[in-house]
Parts: structure tokens; sequence; C-alpha cells
């Protein structure tokens, strides 16, 4: 699944010169960020590749749950992660793809 959701990100980011992706795409791409970012009991690796989509449709409410991620306990419990390490890996992540983006 995270291999999935980290091709989109690269359609997003890459749009092909001949066949740019349409609205609809678009905006399916945002709804499969929108549905991993709710989602509870998932992989960490899942997770990861979904706020990375979120960030990458730039999408305002798909970026305000990011921002949670990145400080928010209660926010990664909702998305399964229940262990310290898994916390922290999904904390790390989404402030570093934030920072990167230059999103604060």
């Amino acid at each position: 699944m995270a291999s999935g959701l980290l091709t989109l990100e690269k359609m997003l980011e890459r749009p092909s010169v001949r066949k740019p992706l349409s609205a609809d795409s678009k905006r399916r791409i945002a709804d499969a960020a929108n549905t991993h970012l709710h989602t509870g009991n998932q992989k960490p690796s899942v997770v990861a590749a979904a706020i990375r989509l979120g960030v990458a449709t730039g999408d305002a409410a798909l970026i305000a749950v990011v921002k949670r991620l990145a400080h928010d306990d209660r926010a990664t419990q909702e998305v399964g992660a229940f262990d310290e390490r898994s916390r922290n890996f999904i904390h790390t992540m989404a402030a570093k793809t934030l920072e990167v983006r230059g999103i604060r």
C-alpha cells in the first residue's frame, strides 16, 4: 500500500507533459491521502506515505492533519500508532515532510 501512495505522490509532483493529471484525478489522489490519514490500525510506513502524499496535494485540510501528526500523540494513535516507536516515527516523518516543503 505504501508504494502505491508514493507512486501517486510522484504523479502529482512530476506530471507528464504529454498527459497532465485531470482535476478529477487530483481530487481522487487527495481522497486517497485523506482516507489513509484518517484510518486506524495502519502500518507506520503506510501512514508515512500518506503524510507525504497529503502534503504533496497542497490541500489545506490534509496539511492540517499532517501538522497534527507532527505534534499530537492522540493524532498518531488515531492512525494506529500506539507504541512509542511508531508514534515517534510518525511525528518525525510528518515534521520532516512539512519542513522540506517549507510549511510551518
